[in-house]
């Protein structure tokens, strides 16, 4: 027996296809005199393309005749099969492949009868038209034709003098998809045309919807070849289309490599440039929603370079609320204070008004300047993560078996847990028979800290760095290098001013809704809103949206940028949301 997949590409290049012989095949291909998805003639072994070009014809002829009416749906749905396709012996129990193409026929004077199309220059009723090539018409999940007219203005081409000087009648000539057609059309007839034609390719909008999806989670490649595989599956099931008693599953493995006519595949670049157009489409509607974004108390200013390199620009700047909002970004050739100071200026006339500002240097510097011009009354502070750092980065190895050590307690010299609530929770781990020393990670979650006293935490840092430069490791060596001690030099003057210190009156911690029973106690779960920690993990995210491995132009990057920021608001909003009415359930519950 011949396999599905040889029998399936030979009717794509255009090789013999065998016919059914048997009585009840042939009472099957009779088909109606009117009936659109009529069975032609064709010679065996035609080019199964050539068959649906000749399948287009009809149907043209069929709607200039008026014995196929679309009645105001566009789809013409052949009832019976094109093209039958058999493999196996010639027999009453042999096994079909159907295939036919479903055809969009936009012509509004058959769409709706009595509609009379006017020419978008002189309003003036046209005289003539004509079909014109059918086009292949790219759908999310099936391969369509295209059908349209061309018509002719005569009294527009009148006016021309040139034109009235020929022999030959002078015309405009003018498309029914055209966009100033589209345009003049009543609402409701101009929406049965959604389609999207990007010149050599027309689709369906679900494929532009399924590339502005995906977009910020693969590449343009990947895209692309998703694509081709629906398209692919669908035909494999349109070709093959078992009985009942057949297992269908057992050919599907056959069909990993079957290949399509070149005509029926998309490629990256279609999918880049038809993103990149809708993204300016959709350019000022994003804009807005940005700009709905009011902030909070606490606001995040960070660069980071590597998004900003797959997105063809040298640092990318990003200025984040406590709600992990996005308030703004944008594409920078350095990262200096001053070349963003127009946004915050911009974030000024929105509305925003924080009482503390965040950054990872020049804390007392450049921001102190253009900060406390914008907004007078908020403190600048320096990111304790960075701060951290400056100390943790210019030690002699990240893997330094003491490295992680020294970590921790340079954390514990900086932050000071609540003692009150350290007693409360080590009393209720007491009364549950657990260990009165608190894990870490449990510290983090139910107990608040801050960052009090520049001299405590000066001294404190000093003796830690005292004791670790004294020590060495017998394998590893020193941990401290010279560059972690030019850094506590640096650091040291940004502690002594403060800039390390909570600001007062700013509430640093949170509740996430979340609660944790010990001992009888509840203790709720706490989110910390000092630093820019999350925003240093929404780097990660915007270096997934363009692609850990891509590289894409600044429109392209700038546009994949603004779609992730948009859809990454709206999760935030949706969580906030959920996290209210959850809260209110359970008020209501108690």
């Amino acid at each position: 027996m011949a396999s599905p997949t040889r029998t399936i590409k030979d009717y794509f290049q255009g090789k013999q296809i065998t016919q059914a012989v048997n009585d009840q095949a042939s009472s099957e291909d009779t088909a109606k005199p009117d009936d659109a998805g009529q069975i032609f003639n064709h010679d065996v072994g035609q080019n199964g393309r050539d068959i649906a070009q000749a399948y287009c014809k009809e149907i043209q002829s069929k709607l200039a005749l008026r014995t196929l009416l679309l009645q105001g749906d566009p789809w013409v749905r052949p009832s019976l099969p094109l093209c039958r396709m058999q493999y196996g012996p010639a027999s009453p129990s042999a096994r079909h492949g159907h295939f036919q193409h479903w055809i969009f026929a936009w012509s509004p004077e058959h769409l709706f009868p009595g509609f009379k199309m006017t020419c978008p220059s002189c309003k003036c009723a046209v005289g003539s038209s004509e079909w014109v090539r059918p086009r292949i018409l790219h759908g999310l999940t099936q391969i369509s034709y295209y059908l349209t007219c061309r018509y002719y203005c005569v009294d527009c081409g009148a006016s021309n003098s040139k034109a009235s000087a020929s022999k030959k009648k002078p015309r405009k000539v003018f498309m029914a998809d055209a966009q100033d057609v589209l345009a003049q059309l009543p609402m409701g007839l101009a929406a049965v045309h959604n389609l999207i034609d990007s010149g050599k390719i027309i689709c369906e909008v679900s494929v532009l919807d399924f590339v502005r999806s995906m977009a910020t989670r693969t590449s343009w490649r990947g895209i692309a070849e998703a694509l081709n595989e629906l398209k692919a599956r669908s035909l494999q099931k349109c070709l093959l289309a078992p009985n009942k008693d057949d297992d269908f599953s057992c050919l599907s493995d056959e069909w990993d490599d079957f290949a399509m006519p070149r005509e029926y595949l998309l490629h990256d670049q279609w999918v880049r440039n038809m993103y990149v157009k809708d993204g300016h489409s959709r350019k000022a509607h994003r804009a807005e929603e940005l700009e709905l974004e009011k902030g909070d108390d606490i606001l995040m200013l960070d660069w980071t370079k590597d998004a900003a390199a797959r997105s063809g620009g040298t640092w990318l700047f990003n200025a984040m609320d406590s709600g992990r909002r996005i308030l703004a970004f944008k594409l920078t050739n350095t990262c200096k204070p001053k070349e963003v100071e127009d946004i915050l200026h911009a974030l000024a006339k929105r509305g925003v008004r924080p009482e503390v500002v965040y950054v990872d240097d020049e804390c007392c510097g450049s921001w102190a300047d253009i900060v406390g011009r914008i907004w007078p009354q908020c403190s600048v502070r320096l990111d304790p993560f960075h701060a951290m750092r400056r100390l943790t980065t210019t030690v002699s190895s990240t893997q330094h078996p003491w490295h992680g050590e020294f970590c921790y307690k340079l954390s514990s010299a900086i932050h000071t847990f609540d003692l009150e609530v350290v007693d409360k929770l080590e009393a209720a781990r007491m009364r549950q028979t657990l260990s009165s020393r608190i894990p870490r990670p449990e510290m983090l979650k139910h107990v608040p800290r801050s960052i009090e006293n520049p001299q405590k935490i000066m001294a404190a840092i000093s003796k830690l760095l005292a004791d670790f430069k004294s020590r060495c490791h017998h394998l590893a060596g020193p941990l401290l290098t010279t560059e972690t001690e030019n850094a506590w030099s640096c650091l040291q003057q940004h502690i002594s001013h403060g800039c390390l210190c909570d600001p007062k009156g700013v509430n640093l911690y949170q509740t996430t809704g979340k609660q944790a029973m010990i001992g009888g106690e509840v203790f709720p779960v706490l989110r910390s809103r000092r630093g820019s920690s999350a925003l240093e993990g929404f780097h990660t995210h915007q270096k997934q949206w363009l692609g850990m491995l891509a590289s894409h132009g600044q429109e392209a990057g700038t546009l994949l940028l603004e779609d992730g920021v948009a859809r990454w608001n709206r999760k935030r909003r949706r969580d906030e949301t959920n996290d209210v009415n959850s809260t209110m359930d359970k008020r209501v519950c108690h």
